[in-house]
């Protein structure tokens, strides 16, 4: 895998990520340690879990198989804010308590005395933004946390929070999570280019789509969907399917292969040595651009009408772009200084 700089921090990272949310939930530690080495083979370094995850068992069992200089091969983050016990209302948000509580349990668990991203895991309106901040700048003085990120927020917001950082000299955000995927590109609206803008890393959670860009959903679940979605859903398939046997290469490292073209990091959730390697195919053999646009169309997102509306009328509002134009196109299409 191919190693890239993560946002504005200083972290090197692999352009896929493990996420182990499947780690003590879907699998048990004998799977997890082979998901986990066969990881390492190809390349990977980054890990993504959560105090939450399969009731801090996922953790758990990362610490034990992250010992001694094993633990500094690998960028390691956690994220905190899910409610971690419905007898105390406190171990929920974004508190300064309850990220200090939460990261006690979270180092505690992977057997390590610092995390390299600790991530906000959700936002909620009225969460304590100041208070997040500080208390994300005393854990990185402590050494306890090098970096910090968002996950699953508001572009407005993720904005609003990093330029309070960098005025007050906090500590900035160094990436966000989303999910994103072939048929999920809600993240294009708003938080990919906020991210450019503002140079933050991006993870994108659920690449392959939740598993519906694999196999039929399964209805009465999470993910169950429409009618309408269905059909969606059933044509991306179809088209991920025809590229992957175009290009001679699996459905899963085209979906993921496209979030990788798209500039973010997809985190992929394996329950097997073979899902890694599968996915893995991804970062050796790039989609070729017809591919790539086969794809775009097929997971054609309308843009909002202030996109649109931007990029029809650049040629009116960029300097750069009309710089070529007549007096008379200018005259026609805005208004002169005599008028």
């Amino acid at each position: 895998m191919r190693l890239i700089r993560f946002g504005n921090s200083g972290l090197v990272v692999s352009e896929v990520g493990l996420g182990t949310r499947t780690f003590g939930e879907s699998i048990d530690q004998t799977a997890c340690k082979q998901v986990l080495d066969r990881y390492e083979d190809v390349g990977g370094n980054l890990i993504d879990t959560a105090v939450t995850y399969a009731d801090g068992r996922s953790e758990e069992i990362l610490g034990q198989l992250l010992t001694g200089s094993r633990r500094d091969r690998f960028v390691l983050s956690t994220k905190f804010g899910v409610r971690r016990s419905n007898e105390d209302p406190n171990s929920a948000g974004a508190s300064r308590r309850n990220l200090r509580r939460s990261l006690d349990e979270s180092l505690r668990r992977l057997r390590t005395d610092y995390v390299d991203i600790l991530w906000l895991h959700a936002w909620y309106p009225g969460l304590p933004a100041d208070e997040f901040l500080r208390s994300a700048r005393d854990e990185v003085a402590r050494g306890r946390v090098l970096n910090i990120g968002v996950s699953n927020a508001p572009a407005w917001w993720i904005s609003r929070l990093h330029t309070r950082a960098e005025e007050r000299g906090w500590e900035p955000l160094a990436g966000i999570q989303v999910e994103y995927s072939l048929g999920r590109r809600e993240a294009e609206r708003e938080l990919l280019p906020m991210a450019t803008g503002l140079n933050l890393g991006v993870l994108a959670w659920s690449p392959l789509g939740r598993g519906c860009l694999m196999r039929e959903p399964e209805y009465g679940s999470a993910t169950a969907l429409s009618a309408a979605e269905d059909t969606a859903w059933q044509r991306l398939r179809k088209t991920v399917v025809d590229v992957a046997a175009s290009a001679g290469t699996s459905p899963a490292a085209v979906a993921t292969g496209w979030v990788i073209n798209k500039g973010a990091i997809p985190l992929i959730g394996a329950r097997t040595a073979a899902h890694i390697d599968g996915i893995a195919v991804a970062t050796t053999s790039r989609l070729a651009d017809e591919h790539q646009q086969e794809l775009d169309r097929a997971a054609y997102s309308e843009p909002p009408s202030l996109d649109r509306f931007l990029r029809e009328a650049r040629g009116r509002i960029d300097p750069c772009a009309a710089s070529s134009a007549s007096r008379t196109d200018v005259e026609e299409n805005g208004r002169t200084n005599d008028e």
